[in-house]
């Protein structure tokens, strides 16, 4: 059988040229698929056994009899097996490839092409294979990572995102990316917060997403392409005061003054040094629910209190 012949799924149900495999066979294959050089030792293919089973090398070598009816195969040599495979014929080597080859800029198509990829978690259908996927999650980390500096609605033009994300458990998919996943951009039953910060807001998010859904703005043109494409569906804002590396920028000012005159939703002021003037007159200004000032390394530990009396109270009427 030639390699151009053979296509192999390892994100999800194993297949080769669609065709499913006994557990037994896609254990063998993913170990020897995600194994260096693609070759592995006979004690080593008798370690992917279902059920801890610890088999005979003849049981090994017949189970790699009838491997080779599905995919290219050499005999043993040195009690070793190699697999002969394209690394363009294995999804989980596109998938790797893929996300190495990510720009810095951001490539919605392309990230969606890489989130089609999977079919589900292959660690939970074939646990015994786990140590061998450690290149391959790292790459699943990695675009995690940069699904979430996405702005909001390049993470809705994603048709494969809330697939992708339902295949993993939720501890490991970064609580941000969830509001992506449904129609509304909410989860039910969480409340919604809008952060707008230039520097932090990932420490913010850290910080209320055990408790709330959010979306970082991380600049003013962010804030200015969200207002236009997306509708301001939140329960609550924090908004800093400076949203570039100058400490005299001011332009969450204009902001407050958009949340100010067209929503209700309660807002926050965040500022890393004290207001010039009078702080009680800004809160007026503004409608604010309360400003706050960034504590020692730019922390906020009362930040998810806060928040959540901001919603309870809502914004003040004066």
């Amino acid at each position: 059988m030639a390699d151009s012949e053979v296509t192999v799924r390892l994100l999800g149900e194993v297949l080769v040229n669609g065709d499913a495999l006994p557990d037994l066979l896609a254990n063998l294959l993913i170990a020897l698929s995600l194994a260096p050089d693609r070759r592995l030792p006979v004690y080593r293919l008798a370690e992917v056994w279902p059920d801890g089973q610890r088999p005979t090398d003849i049981a090994v070598h017949k189970a790699m009899s009838r491997l080779r009816d599905y995919v290219p195969l050499p005999a043993q040599r040195n009690r070793y097996y190699r697999i002969e495979l394209d690394d363009g014929s294995v999804d989980a080597d596109v998938f790797v490839a893929g996300v190495k080859a990510l720009p810095n800029t951001a490539d919605p198509a392309k990230m969606n092409e890489l989130l089609e990829l999977w079919d589900g978690d292959p660690r939970q259908h074939y646990p015994v294979t786990r140590k061998y996927w450690y290149r391959v999650y790292q790459a699943r980390a990695e675009l995690l990572k940069k699904l979430a500096h996405l702005s909001p609605p390049d993470l809705r033009s994603l048709s494969a995102l809330a697939t992708f994300l339902n295949h993993f458990p939720s501890t490991e998919i970064p609580a941000g990316l969830w509001f992506a996943a449904s129609e509304s951009g909410r989860t039910p039953g969480r409340k919604r917060v809008l952060i707008v910060e230039d520097q932090i807001g990932d420490d913010f998010a850290s910080m209320l997403a055990p408790r709330y859904d959010y979306v970082i703005l991380r600049s003013l043109a962010d804030w200015h392409k969200f207002v236009v494409d997306e509708p301001l569906d939140f329960d609550v804002a924090l908004v800093d005061l400076h949203l570039t590396s100058s400490s005299t920028d001011m332009e969450g000012i204009v902001v407050l003054e958009y949340l100010r005159d067209n929503t209700p939703i309660p807002t926050l002021l965040i500022s890393g040094a004290p207001l010039p003037g009078d702080t009680e007159a800004t809160r007026r200004q503004y409608k604010l629910s309360g400003v706050f000032l960034k504590g020692p390394d730019n922390s906020l530990p009362t930040l998810p209190d806060s928040v959540e009396r901001a919603i309870r109270e809502g914004r003040p009427r004066d």
